[in-house]
């Protein structure tokens, strides 16, 4: 597929992997990248980061019901 010119930044990646969840049965990683026209390098960064983002909020959550004997 090659580069991509900046069309990335007008997407959201946790919108990007959530339509992906939801489309998960109909539509391939390989398919919904061609439709919106970016790697599947960049799905799956965006679906890491996205992982990452959930595992750090959910260590915060963690601490707050530590700090509050919850």
């Amino acid at each position: 597929m090659g580069k991509v010119s900046g069309n990335r930044k007008e997407l959201n990646p946790e919108t990007v992997v959530t339509l992906r969840t939801d489309f998960k049965t109909k539509l391939t990683v390989k398919e919904l990248c061609n439709v919106l026209e970016f790697p599947r390098s960049t799905f799956y960064r965006w679906l890491q980061r996205t992982v990452d983002l959930r595992d750090e909020i959910e260590e915060k959550i963690k601490d707050v019901c530590l700090r509050h004997k919850l």
